[in-house]
């Protein structure tokens, strides 16, 4: 009975350790916003060209965690390419992960002065909420 018991108990503790919805393909953003669990993992996210990875209208006290490595495909844009809005959120980067916008494929030598269309990397509107340990590379 013993044995059983703290087996039962290590299950739950894994099963308790790994909730969340893993976000791993673009296609499953709107999932990830509208699942009941209220912890996203961004791991090793590619955002398709022109598209932005909006992480608005969250649930309140929503856990935003990125781990493993973000890209972006190029398109000359306008707008951010990445959008945090809410109130109660924490975003947080795991060790080694990396946002990696790859920002040398838009530049040009005139900046905003004309040349190719640069979006812009991140805009965050966040009430009583935290951001700590994001590693963001080549804006």
């Amino acid at each position: 009975m013993k044995l059983l018991l703290r087996t039962l108990g290590g299950l739950l503790l894994i099963a308790v350790a790994t909730k969340g919805f893993d976000l791993t393909n673009f296609d499953q953003l709107e999932a990830a916003k509208k699942s009941a669990d209220k912890r996203i993992v961004i791991r090793d996210l590619f955002v398709p060209s022109g598209k932005q990875l909006d992480l608005t209208n969250l649930q309140e006290g929503t856990v935003i965690e990125f781990t493993g490595r973000v890209t972006f495909g190029f398109a000359e844009w306008d707008g951010f390419m990445v959008v945090i809005k809410g109130k109660n959120i924490r975003v947080l980067g795991k060790p080694g992960h990396l946002i990696d916008v790859e920002g040398h494929r838009w530049w040009d030598g005139l900046g905003g002065k004309g040349g190719k269309r640069k979006p812009r990397f991140m805009q965050v509107t966040l009430e009583d909420s935290l951001v700590s340990g994001l590693n963001i590379k080549n804006t």
